[in-house]
């Protein structure tokens, strides 16, 4: 009677372990949204100055949806109590654009009185919580109920 010997291959073994715990955690961590750490900018009690408000927000997918993400927490308003809004009244975005480097965003508003200061200081404190929450965002663009927000609006 002969013996029989045998070997074991356990390199393609481990091998085939390796690759299958490689796609779990692809699989896990790909098709889970990402969370990510975003600064929101917001008015100090005085209007004086900036608050910055860090909060974990689940960006995923396009440039408009991360985006979308963003402007969402901030027209929720702070959690500071050292913060108030940058909107007096009801403010929601209407609709926000990924053009050529820049981000168009039209926030719309019941009255151009529900503005809690000047459209530049909530111009400014938008564009800084896009610029610090998701860079290379690009530049941008606000328009209030529809119109395009360059330097000011007219007649405030």
């Amino acid at each position: 009677m002969k013996e029989r010997v045998t070997q074991t291959h356990s390199k393609p073994l481990w091998l085939l372990v390796f690759l299958f715990a490689i796609l779990g955690i692809v699989l896990f961590y790909g098709l889970r949204p990402g969370k990510g750490l975003a600064t929101l900018y917001f008015l100090s009690k005085d209007n004086s100055s900036y608050i910055a408000e860090k909060r974990n927000i689940p960006f995923s997918g396009t440039p408009e949806e991360r985006a979308q993400a963003l402007f969402d927490e901030i027209l929720l308003g702070p959690q500071s109590r050292n913060a108030s809004p940058l909107f007096k009244g009801p403010a929601r975005l209407a609709s926000i654009l990924d053009r050529g480097g820049r981000l168009h965003a039209d926030i719309r508003l019941s009255s151009l009185s529900d503005l809690a200061v000047d459209i530049d200081i909530v111009k400014k404190a938008l564009a800084k919580s896009l610029e610090r929450s998701l860079p290379g965002a690009g530049t941008l663009e606000l328009y209030v109920n529809g119109a395009h927000i360059p330097n000011g609006l007219p007649g405030l």
